[in-house]
């Protein structure tokens, strides 16, 4: 269950945040020692364009609190070299 969106209208829409996160592909954890661990994840939309999602996990849901399109090239490469590590 999703507790909550925050997105900037300029970007994408409620609705296109939704279909993303039920369409993600790659997502790893990110721990912290001052922050609640985030889960970086990448979805895609129906028209193909990829959209870089982080999210924090609640005891009701997830509340997404970053959302854009495309990819950064940046939050490809860290997951890339997270699953690197994992294997």
């Amino acid at each position: 269950m999703l507790r909550s969106i925050r997105t900037p209208k300029k970007h994408l829409t409620e609705k296109q945040v939704l279909g993303a996160w039920f369409a993600v592909t790659e997502c790893i954890r990110r721990e912290s020692e001052d922050e609640p661990p985030r889960w970086l994840a990448i979805g895609w939309l129906p028209d193909g364009r990829s959209v870089e999602l982080v999210a924090v996990e609640l005891i009701r849901g997830w509340l997404i609190i970053h959302a854009l399109s495309p990819v950064q090239k940046k939050f490809w490469q860290e997951i890339e070299r997270a699953r690197q590590r994992g294997r």
